[in-house]
Protein backbone atom coordinates (compact mmCIF):
# COMPACT_ATOMS: atom_id res chain seq x y z
CA UNK A 1 0.00 0.00 0.00
CA UNK A 2 1.12 3.53 -0.70
CA UNK A 3 0.73 6.27 1.89
CA UNK A 4 1.83 9.45 0.17
CA UNK A 5 0.56 13.01 0.45
CA UNK A 6 1.58 16.10 -1.51
CA UNK A 7 -0.02 19.49 -1.01
CA UNK A 8 0.59 23.22 -1.17
CA UNK A 9 -1.00 25.68 1.21
CA UNK A 10 -0.41 28.45 3.75
CA UNK A 11 0.31 28.25 7.47
CA UNK A 12 -2.64 29.18 9.67
CA UNK A 13 -0.41 29.97 12.66
CA UNK A 14 3.23 30.42 13.57
CA UNK A 15 5.10 27.10 13.90
CA UNK A 16 5.56 25.54 17.35
CA UNK A 17 9.12 24.28 17.92
CA UNK A 18 10.16 21.87 20.69
CA UNK A 19 13.19 19.78 21.50
CA UNK A 20 12.98 16.40 23.20
CA UNK A 21 16.54 15.41 24.05
CA UNK A 22 18.33 15.40 20.71
CA UNK A 23 15.12 15.32 18.65
CA UNK A 24 13.77 18.57 17.19
CA UNK A 25 10.06 18.76 16.42
CA UNK A 26 8.15 21.53 14.66
CA UNK A 27 4.38 21.44 14.31
CA UNK A 28 1.89 23.70 12.58
CA UNK A 29 -1.38 23.63 10.69
CA UNK A 30 -1.68 24.65 7.08
CA UNK A 31 -4.70 25.34 4.91
CA UNK A 32 -5.05 23.82 1.46
CA UNK A 33 -7.66 25.28 -0.89
CA UNK A 34 -9.42 23.05 -3.42
CA UNK A 35 -8.38 24.34 -6.88
CA UNK A 36 -11.72 23.23 -8.34
CA UNK A 37 -13.78 25.06 -5.72
CA UNK A 38 -14.25 28.50 -7.28
CA UNK A 39 -16.35 29.76 -4.35
CA UNK A 40 -13.73 28.75 -1.73
CA UNK A 41 -16.29 26.77 0.26
CA UNK A 42 -13.93 23.88 0.98
CA UNK A 43 -10.56 24.24 2.66
CA UNK A 44 -8.59 21.37 4.18
CA UNK A 45 -6.83 22.24 7.45
CA UNK A 46 -4.00 19.77 7.90
CA UNK A 47 -1.90 19.46 11.07
CA UNK A 48 1.77 18.88 10.19
CA UNK A 49 4.72 17.57 12.17
CA UNK A 50 8.35 17.95 10.99
CA UNK A 51 11.45 16.43 12.58
CA UNK A 52 15.20 17.12 12.68
CA UNK A 53 16.99 19.77 10.67
CA UNK A 54 13.85 20.52 8.64
CA UNK A 55 12.06 21.27 11.92
CA UNK A 56 14.75 23.80 12.82
CA UNK A 57 14.49 25.47 9.40
CA UNK A 58 10.69 25.56 9.53
CA UNK A 59 10.76 27.24 12.93
CA UNK A 60 13.30 29.81 11.70
CA UNK A 61 11.88 30.73 8.31
CA UNK A 62 8.12 30.06 8.40
CA UNK A 63 5.40 32.17 9.95
CA UNK A 64 1.65 32.54 9.75
CA UNK A 65 0.66 32.98 6.10
CA UNK A 66 3.85 31.44 4.66
CA UNK A 67 3.29 29.25 1.61
CA UNK A 68 4.68 25.71 1.77
CA UNK A 69 4.61 22.61 -0.38
CA UNK A 70 4.80 19.45 1.68
CA UNK A 71 5.41 15.85 0.76
CA UNK A 72 4.87 13.27 3.46
CA UNK A 73 2.79 10.49 4.96
CA UNK A 74 -0.50 10.56 6.81
CA UNK A 75 -0.49 9.23 10.36
CA UNK A 76 -3.46 8.37 12.55
CA UNK A 77 -3.37 9.16 16.26
CA UNK A 78 -5.85 7.50 18.62
CA UNK A 79 -6.51 8.28 22.28
CA UNK A 80 -9.18 8.08 24.92
CA UNK A 81 -10.70 11.39 25.99
CA UNK A 82 -11.47 12.35 29.59
CA UNK A 83 -15.14 11.58 28.98
CA UNK A 84 -14.19 7.98 28.07
CA UNK A 85 -14.85 8.35 24.35
CA UNK A 86 -12.34 7.26 21.74
CA UNK A 87 -10.82 10.00 19.60
CA UNK A 88 -8.90 9.88 16.34
CA UNK A 89 -7.00 12.52 14.42
CA UNK A 90 -4.92 12.53 11.27
CA UNK A 91 -1.56 14.34 11.02
CA UNK A 92 0.85 14.78 8.15
CA UNK A 93 4.40 13.63 8.92
CA UNK A 94 6.44 15.76 6.55
CA UNK A 95 9.33 14.18 4.69
CA UNK A 96 10.02 17.25 2.52
CA UNK A 97 9.02 20.87 3.12
CA UNK A 98 9.60 23.42 0.36
CA UNK A 99 9.24 27.09 1.24
CA UNK A 100 7.24 29.36 -1.05
CA UNK A 101 6.08 32.96 -0.80
CA UNK A 102 6.23 34.69 2.55
CA UNK A 103 3.10 36.45 3.88
CA UNK A 104 4.38 39.81 2.60
CA UNK A 105 4.62 38.38 -0.91
CA UNK A 106 8.40 38.04 -0.86
CA UNK A 107 9.73 34.74 -2.12
CA UNK A 108 12.36 32.76 -0.28
CA UNK A 109 15.57 32.90 -2.31
CA UNK A 110 15.87 29.14 -2.84
CA UNK A 111 12.37 28.81 -4.27
CA UNK A 112 11.88 32.22 -5.89
CA UNK A 113 10.42 32.15 -9.38
CA UNK A 114 12.87 33.30 -11.98
CA UNK A 115 11.74 35.76 -14.62
CA UNK A 116 11.50 33.97 -17.94
CA UNK A 117 13.95 35.08 -20.59
CA UNK A 118 12.83 34.91 -24.23
CA UNK A 119 14.61 32.21 -26.17
CA UNK A 120 14.29 33.98 -29.50
CA UNK A 121 16.83 36.64 -30.39
CA UNK A 122 15.35 39.77 -31.95
CA UNK A 123 17.20 42.55 -33.68
CA UNK A 124 18.95 44.79 -31.17
CA UNK A 125 18.20 48.50 -31.57
CA UNK A 126 20.04 49.60 -28.41
CA UNK A 127 23.09 51.75 -29.00
CA UNK A 128 26.26 51.35 -26.92
CA UNK A 129 25.70 54.74 -25.29
CA UNK A 130 22.40 53.54 -23.78
CA UNK A 131 23.97 50.61 -21.90
CA UNK A 132 24.35 51.57 -18.22
CA UNK A 133 27.65 49.73 -17.65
Amino acid sequence: MINSFVGTGRLTQDPDFKEFGETQVCSFTYAINDPYDKENKYTLFMPVVVFGKQAINCSKYLSKGSEVSIQGRLRTEKWQAKDGGNRTSIKLKADLVQFGAKPSGEAVASTAKVKEVPTEVTSDTTSESEIPF
